[in-house]
């Protein structure tokens, strides 16, 4: 079996105030086990990394700049030949990426007894896909929920939030229900080409069957009994930056501008708006 270092376990949800911090709590309930928490957020390290790869769909490298090993001693040296375009062989680039994942994630807490992971409410089935290039035994968790719920939750705050800092923000209904409406349909629609499991925040919730289907998924034993705990956290900008009114009503015409960029996924999945 592949050390625990290597086999990672990775939460997606679609968007903010999905429940995937209880996701994450739930998982983390077993022991031995660091989720990390949409960690250097703006950084947006994996998408980074998983973009620095589109490269390879031009066709490069060409095969005679790719360099696999050093010219045998009885072979003219390699500065003359043509070196303007050569290049490590792939596997060391597959090996790079590994390894800046696992130092960076696995190696603070969990070292090589515990397993790692983060979960993530911005990454997408593409992005689930390169992580399982660098990590082929690695698990996956889609959280979906009710994306009027969520943006309800989510609007208090809907100022400070990017899917992708600077140039992405979710500012707007229309923003937010179009990630939604991205994040969900491919993790229903593809999250099974990774062996992903997905889950709808009802049913973590309310259906107890869930944490059984995540024990066998994840190979864990997590405790249940952490669906009942309730932690409230800080959220972006700090105690200095005091929210909206939670209590201000949102406006039909914002609830058409989200309706418009949800719809129809929404409805078949059974989400109204409450």
């Amino acid at each position: 079996m592949p050390a625990a270092s290597d086999r990672p376990i990775f939460i997606l949800a679609s968007g903010w105030r999905s429940g995937s911090t209880l996701l994450q709590r739930l998982v983390m309930s077993a022991g031995d086990v660091v989720i990390w928490g949409e960690p250097y957020a703006p950084m947006d390290l994996v998408r980074r990394l998983s973009d620095s790869l589109l490269g390879f769909m031009t066709g490069y490298p060409r095969e005679e700049w790719v360099v696999r090993s050093l010219p045998p001693a009885d072979e003219p040296e390699l500065w003359r030949t043509w070196i303007a375009n050569i290049c490590p062989d792939p596997s060391h680039l597959l090996e790079a990426h590994r390894a800046f994942l696992r130092r960076l994630y696995g190696s603070p807490l969990a070292g090589e007894t515990a397993r790692w992971g983060f979960k993530e409410v911005r990454l997408g089935v593409e992005h689930a896909r390169y992580l399982q290039w660098v990590f082929p035994e690695a698990r996956f968790v889609f959280l979906h929920r009710n994306p009027y719920d969520s943006y309800r939750s989510y609007r208090k705050w809907s100022e400070g939030y990017y899917e992708s800092w600077p140039s992405r923000p979710i500012h707007s209904p229309e923003a937010f229900g179009e990630m939604w409406q991205r994040l969900t349909r491919g993790f229903l629609q593809r999250g099974a080409d990774v062996g992903g499991l997905a889950v709808s925040y009802a049913e973590l919730t309310r259906d107890p069957r869930v944490v059984e289907k995540l024990n066998r998924h994840l190979g864990l034993r997590v405790d249940p009994a952490c669906l009942d705990l309730r932690i409230d956290g800080d959220e972006p900008g700090g105690p200095a930056r005091r929210p909206p009114d939670r209590s201000q009503a949102i406006s039909g015409r914002d609830w058409s501008r989200l309706r418009r960029a949800v719809e129809p996924l929404a409805s078949e999945l059974g989400y109204r708006a409450g």
